[in-house]
């Protein structure tokens, strides 16, 4: 998020704060609702982008892990029928 290091959750939340208090100022009560509900439409695309995209890959690495399981049953079964030819001879 930031080169200059990691920002804490109370850092944000003082910075996100500030940065309301500021954008209201030289606001009317009806231009701070238009602002607000502005930026809450934002948010809310950004945290629908986000979560479609941590579904995504879940899903992506559920298909791996499920590709991997299948592989070490194949090589499972194929060391089960050499050890059932083994016993035969």
């Amino acid at each position: 998020m930031s080169s200059c290091g990691p920002i804490s959750s109370e850092q944000i939340t003082i910075l996100s704060t500030l940065i309301g208090v500021l954008l209201s100022e030289d606001l009317n009560v009806d231009e701070q609702n238009i602002l607000g509900n502005i930026l809450i439409n934002i948010g809310q695309a950004l945290v629908t982008i986000a979560s479609l995209e941590a579904i995504q890959q879940f899903q992506q690495n559920g298909k791996q892990q499920n590709q991997l399981i299948c592989k070490q049953l194949d090589q499972l079964n194929s060391q089960i029928n050499l050890l059932k030819q083994q016993i035969k001879n």
